[in-house]
């Protein structure tokens, strides 16, 4: 019985999706720093 594969595009949409996580808490972590340590919040 063979199993039905994922479609290829499935890992793109994945990958993408981990890089938007990773790249918006990033971002957010060096605003709280600049913010804390420049500005003096």
């Amino acid at each position: 019985m063979k199993t039905p594969s994922q479609p290829r595009a499935i890992y793109y949409i994945v990958a993408i999706q981990i890089w938007e996580y990773f790249s918006f808490y990033g971002m957010r972590a060096l605003l709280i720093l600049y913010l804390t340590h420049q500005l003096g919040f």
